[in-house]
């Protein structure tokens, strides 16, 4: 299957797989479920949690960006020094709010996106489109515009909230233009102290693209403080 892959991608893809190669094992398996969309996954670790192994799975045709595009969430898994712990801090939270709020889904949802911020300038500094960096960028227009007219924040529920951060995250790390403007400023408005925290650390990621080979950068810290950010937030919707 990987000489198919090698015989149909770009030399800038090639050579980020070979990059890629140097320090974990990937795999591409096609997708014989019928859904039309790549992704990667680690599927083994070391002994420190470092991944060893990756698997992308895509559809036919098979278009170099796409690979690219999961080849770069490989580069990230390695890079940015993901480990057991990253997933841990949530168990530290300390309301029941954050409990249910902070799952495993939106952790990796979090880290999804935040990695998309990461290495859309590499991606773009390949030579590949912007408009083909996702798959598909849906958002609920009517249901957000119905959400936020009837907003109250002293009245949230555990819905709300996880709607709340879901949008917020993922529009305010989406790094290809400004078509969530007018969203961006009413989350602003809407919720001050938890738009602040995406802010901070929104800026206190690295790119990608300026990094040397093999060079990494622990993402811990930085997602530790977001956490402890939303937790603290969190708390404070928490009326009993």
């Amino acid at each position: 299957m990987n000489n198919i892959i090698l015989d149909t991608i770009d030399e800038p893809c090639k050579g980020l797989l070979s990059e890629v190669q140097r320090h974990m094992e990937i795999v591409f398996e096609l997708r014989a479920d019928g859904v039309r969309e790549y992704d990667y996954q680690t599927i083994e670790r070391d002994g420190n949690s470092v991944p060893i192994k990756g698997r992308i799975r895509y559809y036919e045709p098979i278009e170099s960006c796409k690979i690219a595009h999961e080849l770069l969430h490989a580069k990230c898994s390695f890079s940015l020094g993901y480990d057991k712990a990253i997933y841990n801090i949530v168990e530290k939270v300390s309301t029941i709010t954050s409990r249910q709020v902070l799952t495993y889904e939106m952790c990796e949802s979090i880290l999804n996106q935040t990695e998309h911020y990461i290495f859309y300038n590499e991606y773009i500094n390949m030579g590949y489109e912007s408009s083909k960096f996702v798959e598909s960028i849906s958002f609920p227009e009517n249901e957000w515009r119905i959400f936020a007219k009837n907003y109250k924040s002293d009245t949230l529920s555990v819905t709300d909230i996880i709607n709340l951060i879901n949008t917020l995250h993922h529009i305010l790390l989406f790094p290809i233009d400004n078509r969530f403007k007018t969203e961006i400023q009413q989350l602003k408005h809407m919720e001050r102290d938890l738009f602040d925290a995406f802010k901070r650390f929104k800026k206190s990621l690295p790119d990608i693209s300026l990094f040397t080979e093999g060079q990494t950068f622990p993402l811990e810290k930085q997602y530790e403080v977001l956490i402890k950010s939303i937790d603290a937030w969190c708390k404070s919707k928490e009326t009993w």
